[in-house]
């Protein structure tokens, strides 16, 4: 008899360290996209204040080009910059998105994908 509640105890001190290790590693993920989500929050503000800079030396080499004071080839700088921007502005936002959604699973969330 001793034996089988020897054994019954610890397979629920077994199933309790899971049990543990399962919501730490929870918490764990929650943590970790609330803080990614924060960064990218970050990183978004200071993306943003780039390509207004950008847009702004674009309309600035615009300017320059069609009163003949700039190049050609310095309005196709000032626009590559603007581009390359806006570019790295929407991967900010889609990380920003998958952060989001890993969230919301971390959360225990789910979504059925028929509907």
């Amino acid at each position: 008899r001793q034996a089988r509640v020897d054994q019954a105890r610890a397979a629920y001190d077994k199933n309790a360290a899971l049990y543990r290790q399962t919501v730490l590693n929870a918490l764990r993920e929650v943590e970790d996209n609330l803080a990614a989500m924060r960064i990218l929050a970050d990183q978004r503000k200071t993306q943003e204040a780039s390509v207004v800079d950008a847009r702004t030396a674009e309309q600035l080499a615009q300017q320059q080009y069609a009163s003949g004071v700039g190049s050609y080839r310095g309005l196709l700088a000032a626009q590559t910059a603007r581009l390359n921007d806006e570019v790295m502005l929407l991967d900010v936002r889609r990380s920003r998105f998958d952060a989001s959604v890993a969230l919301i699973q971390s959360l225990g969330g789910g979504w059925d994908v028929a509907q």
